[in-house]
Order: structure tokens, then C-alpha cells, then sequence
């Protein structure tokens, strides 16, 4: 068994409301968010058996996957999906890019990362971060470049706030 479908991200894009909309169904199992296994080279070494293990409480009548943020934005990982799952269902959450940022500045500040005092320009210079995880079209060239037509959803920020259903 593998992976029927992934969420590439984006951060601070919906991915969390989608992750819990996902898990009420009951024809869909979603273990944890954010497992990183493609993109982090920790959770890489211990191997795709120990990433399938991760799914054993999934029934196999269920359509099951994940949600991992840092997808869209590794090379590493889009080659490894590639590579594994080649024909899962993938999708993606896109916001505005500017309101992206700045809520990506704004969890930093409430995760203590950043200072309530600190500037957006100001805390730039030590997140870059910022502004380049705003880059859809970058990363997204890196999928788009090997994923079947129909095996890559993009879903708007703004399309889910004005109709969630």
C-alpha cells in the first residue's frame, strides 16, 4: 500500500483547516500532519517502510495520505515522490503572497521565533524565509515539470474562506 494522495502545502495557506476537514471523514485517514518524511533528511534515513508504518491504523478501505508543508519547496522531496509514489494524487494550497508573508512574520511572533517589537522589514534579514516560501511558481515548476495531467490540484486560500464546503 501507498500513499493515495499529498498535500504539498503551501505554509501558513489553509493547510491546517484542510488537515482537519480531511481527518472528520470517515472514508479518509490522515495519521499526523506534517510527517516531512520526503523533505527532511532525518525522517528520509529511517526509510519507506518505517514512513508506510506510520499508516498501519489506517483501514484499508480508506483513502489515506498526508499533509506535509515543506513539499513544495524541496527539490529533494518532489524527487522522491517521484520516485515512490509516482502516481499519487497530489495537492496544493496557494494564498496570496503578500498575506502569506506577513502570517508566516505573525505565527513567528506568536511561536516566540520573533519579538513583538521587531519589524516585518527588520525580521526579514534573519527570515528570508518570508518572502521566498511566497515563490509558488518556482517550486511549483518542480512538480509540474513530471506530474500527470489531472494528479495536481490547486486550491486557492480564498476560494476555501469564501466557499469552505
Amino acid at each position: 500500500m501507498k500513499p493515495y494522495f499529498l498535500c504539498l502545502g503551501a505554509q501558513k495557506s489553509g493547510t491546517s483547516w484542510i488537515y482537519s476537514c480531511l481527518n472528520e471523514h470517515p472514508e479518509i485517514c490522515i495519521p499526523n500532519k506534517d510527517i516531512h518524511f520526503f523533505s527532511r533528511e532525518r525522517n528520509w534515513k529511517k526509510g519507506f517502510d518505517c514512513y508506510l508504518n506510520g499508516f498501519v491504523n489506517c483501514n484499508e478501505d480508506t483513502k489515506w495520505g498526508e499533509i506535509s508543508t515543506s513539499y513544495l519547496y524541496s527539490n529533494e522531496a518532489c524527487e522522491r515522490i517521484k520516485k515512490f509514489i509516482p502516481d499519487v494524487f497530489m495537492f496544493v494550497l496557494l494564498r496570496n503572497p503578500l498575506e502569506r508573508s506577513v502570517s508566516h512574520f505573525n505565527n513567528d511572533i506568536k511561536s516566540g521565533k520573533v519579538t513583538i517589537s521587531t519589524s516585518f522589514t527588520d525580521a526579514l534579514k534573519e527570515h528570508p524565509e518570508y518572502i521566498t516560501n511566497s515563490h509558488f511558481k518556482k517550486y511549483l515548476e518542480n512538480y509540474l515539470l513530471y506530474v500527470p495531467t489531472g494528479r495536481l490540484k490547486i486550491i486557492l486560500y480564498d476560494d476555501i474562506c469564501h466557499t469552505p464546503g
